[in-house]
């Protein structure tokens, strides 16, 4: 009698364990789901991709005389376009330092920058700091403006 009282409770405990799995893994495959779907919406949304390479922003527009002497210039924003080959190794590994130092550890997110971010912004109050990597500024001012 003994031994029946306890293999019952057991068998409870037991069945209980295989209902909470199934309802975690019933909600994490709706979570992936409702995740998956939203990601597969908004790629619906996204322009076509382009080449980085052709990428030219916007320059300013330049008023020039006949022999090509330059009179004024109109812009929103001032300008000029380089090659990367004509920016010295130190001043490209020095950007990156400063505006991603964790550039080469992440895969274009960095989820630590983001939480760093919004921690500061929400204990100072107001805007303090950003917290998207040169990857996510590329893509907004290549898409986005």
């Amino acid at each position: 009698m003994r031994n029946s009282k306890r293999r019952r409770p057991q068998r409870r405990h037991r069945v209980f364990w295989i209902w909470t799995e199934i309802i975690i893994l019933l909600f994490l495959a709706i979570v992936l789901g409702v995740v998956g779907g939203t990601f597969y919406s908004v790629s619906k949304l996204l322009p076509a991709g382009m080449d980085i390479a052709s990428y030219k922003p916007t320059e300013a527009t330049k008023i020039i005389s006949y022999d090509g002497v330059i009179l004024a210039q109109v812009y929103e924003e001032n300008r000029e376009t380089v090659s990367i080959a004509d920016i010295p190794k130190d001043l490209q590994n020095a950007t990156v330092a400063v505006e991603d130092s964790r550039f080469y550890n992440h895969l274009g997110i960095d989820f630590i920058g983001i939480c760093r971010a919004l921690v500061t912004n929400l204990k100072s109050g107001h805007m303090a700091q950003g917290g998207s990597t040169l990857t996510q500024q590329l893509a907004r001012n290549i898409y986005l403006t």
